[in-house]
């Protein structure tokens, strides 16, 4: 990870913009949940997330949905999970990242996967479905305004206390 991340201006030149120091930095990862190198990026990310606990805050965002449909399916279902069963998503969002059985976002695939899940987490089907029928969108379409005005446009995006800020990923 670079602490000064370099850029390009509208001109092509490289500019370096620092990444300010913190006690308990602040990092955001802004991803489409089915891209193959935000998935990459999750699956680097949570164990080291976990390992830091409460010595970081630490978000995932949602940009929007560049696959399919099924891919904003997706984000309002992790955002429902995010805000009913917070201690649970890095746990869901790595067991997603990590089983790619189902990267064209079948339908019949994705329910077999979210279900079985859902019960290895504990999380109730029920509740996130609601979830997602009364608040999905608004939760979707407030984290899509949040990338945008972050300027977060590529998966992975990562913001360190809020500084764009480049890092590689591998696999």
């Amino acid at each position: 990870l670079s602490s000064t991340p370099s850029s390009s201006d509208s001109s092509g030149t490289q500019t370096h913009t620092t990444v300010p120091k913190t006690d308990k930095p602040s990092v955001e990862l802004y991803v489409y949940t089915y891209c193959p190198y935000g998935l990459q990026m999750e699956k680097a990310m949570i164990p080291v997330v976990k390992l830091l606990g409460d010595k970081i805050n630490f978000k995932i965002r949602q940009i929007g949905a560049m696959h399919g449909d099924y891919e904003k399916v997706e984000a309002q279902r992790q955002l429902c999970i995010e805000k009913n069963y917070p201690d649970k998503l890095l746990n869901y969002i790595l067991a997603f990242a990590e089983d790619t059985s189902c990267s064209n976002g079948a339908d019949s695939c994705v329910a077999t996967k979210v279900n079985s899940l859902y019960a290895k987490l504990g999380i109730d089907a029920n509740k996130i479905n609601s979830c997602m029928t009364s608040q999905g969108q608004s939760l979707y379409d407030a984290e899509v305004a949040n990338a945008n005005s972050k300027g977060a446009t590529g998966s992975p995006t990562l913001i360190i206390n809020g500084v764009n800020s480049q890092a590689d990923r591998s696999q």
